[in-house]
């Protein structure tokens, strides 16, 4: 992914191209031609329609997220002195070349930002896992790890990954997990952490002006600012994978790609499953999600016979979002499974007046009624009748809920489980929270309104 600066000066590049075209029209004193006016809509967007300039923003806003989490990542390392890679300049990468063989295997783009980094990242999980002599001897060369860390017993209390180890699962549970990453992460510097919430402010009354005659009577009665106390509790979340015990060293970087994508895949699941569906019970880890936390006046049932994404209406789509009350800074989005999506939104999105062939060759866009959609892989995705069932949601989940980032990776090995079929076991394990603290009343909604198909 491009970094935060590199996406705000591609923004910026393409508003200066629009203001330049609008300067020579104005300064010929004329209309904007075709050609300019087809340009402008293929930057900013047209009607329903998202532009290069919404596209880039949003990959921005990504990007701003995942570097104050990696900030955040390596301000908390430094507190416990754990060691770095070392490098020799920000520009020019680490130091040492990775051997040819190794090289026929790429990083995960979506993991690591360079082929040395997963290349690192294999020969740790080699020297702590695996206790391989010659990956040892690397880590300890290069800062990785200290010879005081190369003994003991991982199997007993598991390792701390290191930071960009970390940062590249965790890139990947943002790019792959919706509600880590579109929640307000809370850091937890403990096991439980309580945090005010404002839920309601001062009221204003009418008064008269004061004078000799009602200066007794003309008072006004007193409001207070009311916070709610949010807790989080730090829970531990654990996966298991499995790797061949067949190392090759030349494979590192194969290595490297798989644990952190399995990783990330499985505690991206949990969080998103947790987040919105989450029913109190052990299964969730005892965190309630959106579907069940929500009071009644956060919900909206759809128009009667609407059960299913290929009968829900315009008109329930419209009836949701109106249901959402308006707070200031609210930055509300769409969420919806995509199989959803395509037999719901995209469907009427088609299905409106003033399509082409070249508009129906396209793909909708990922946006609806002038919000953002969000794919979310743990919501409903039958197509056919599923009565009385919530199947969507739209608003700000950064107003809604808290997730409580207790913890990041630390990982262990089980050379035992697997050993009939030549494999090792990997234990990944990590400890968050999620509250639901915005979930309205039975007459008032909150910041997200889920939409319940009619019963």
């Amino acid at each position: 992914m491009k970094v935060s600066a590199k996406l705000k000066a591609e923004i910026d590049a393409l508003a200066e191209r629009v203001e330049a075209i609008h300067a020579v029209a104005k300064q010929e004193n004329r209309e904007l031609t075709a050609e300019e006016s087809t340009e402008i809509g293929e930057i900013l967007g047209d009607g329903e329609k998202t532009g290069k300039v919404d596209a880039l923003q949003s990959q921005y806003k990504t990007a701003l997220a995942q570097e104050r989490k990696m900030a955040e990542l390596a301000a908390q390392r430094l507190q416990i002195q754990q060691p770095e890679f070392v490098r020799d300049q920000p520009s020019n990468g680490y130091r040492f070349t990775i051997p040819a063989q190794a090289r026929r295997y790429k990083a995960n783009k979506l993991a690591f930002d360079s082929d040395e980094q997963a290349y690192a990242a294999g020969q740790f999980y080699m020297a702590k896992l695996f206790k391989v002599p010659s990956a040892q001897k690397f880590c300890r060369e290069h800062g990785l790890i200290t010879a005081s860390q190369s003994g003991g017993d991982n199997r007993r209390g598991g390792v701390f990954v290191p930071l960009e180890v970390e940062t590249s699962i965790i890139r990947l549970v943002e790019q792959y997990g919706v509600f880590r990453q579109n929640s307000m992460v809370e850091p937890m510097a403990s096991d439980r952490k309580v945090k005010p919430v404002r839920i309601s402010g001062l009221t204003a009354y009418p008064a008269a002006e004061s004078n000799t005659a009602n200066q007794s009577s003309n008072t006004t009665t007193e409001t207070d600012v009311d916070y709610n106390n949010v807790e989080l509790v730090a829970r531990k979340w654990k996966a298991v994978c499995r790797v061949s015990d067949e190392l090759n060293e030349d494979a590192v970087i194969s290595m490297a790609n798989e644990i952190s994508l399995e990783m990330a895949l499985a505690f991206a699941y949990a969080e998103d499953n947790a987040g919105f569906n989450g029913d109190g019970t052990s299964s969730f880890h005892g965190i309630v999600g959106l579907k069940n936390a929500l009071a009644a006046g956060s919900i909206y049932d759809c128009i009667a016979g609407n059960t299913g994404f290929t009968t829900l209406d315009l008109e329930d789509f419209e009836y949701a979002l109106a249901k959402l009350p308006n707070f200031p800074n609210m930055q509300p989005a769409w969420y919806i499974s995509k199989p959803g999506y395509y037999a719901s939104m995209a469907r009427l999105q088609m299905a409106a007046g003033g399509n082409t062939v070249a508009n129906i060759a396209g793909a909708p866009q990922l946006n609806f009624m002038g919000l953002p959609v969000v794919w979310v892989n743990v919501l409903p995705t039958t197509l056919g009748a599923q009565a009385s069932t919530i199947v969507a949601y739209v608003g700000d989940l950064r107003m809604s809920t808290l997730f409580g980032d207790r913890r990041g990776m630390t990982m262990s090995l089980d050379g035992s489980r697997y050993w009939d079929v030549d494999q090792v076991g990997i234990k990944g394990t990590e400890r968050f929270d999620i509250n639901v603290h915005s979930k309205g009343t039975a007459t008032a909604a909150g910041a997200i309104i889920a939409i319940k198909t009619a019963s």
